[in-house]
């Protein structure tokens, strides 16, 4: 664990986001916001996620304006 990281946290967000909003157990990307709001908190590429909660519950609250 020396490594890590809330953006390992982040990852697992990302999997309930899409439980939560659709239903499914696994990823699938549509292409629409949500989808890449997702896309983001589970790339591979750790560098590439969300870099905490904040900035995900704000992408989330800018798709329900």
């Amino acid at each position: 664990f020396k490594n890590y990281d809330i953006k390992n946290e982040v990852y697992v967000i990302g999997f309930i986001l899409q439980f939560i909003f659709t239903g499914r157990k696994n990823l699938e990307f549509k292409g629409d916001n949500l989808s890449e709001i997702i896309a983001k908190c589970t790339d591979k590429d750790i560098s590439k996620r969300y870099e905490n909660i904040s900035s995900i519950i704000d992408a989330i609250d800018i798709l329900q304006q």
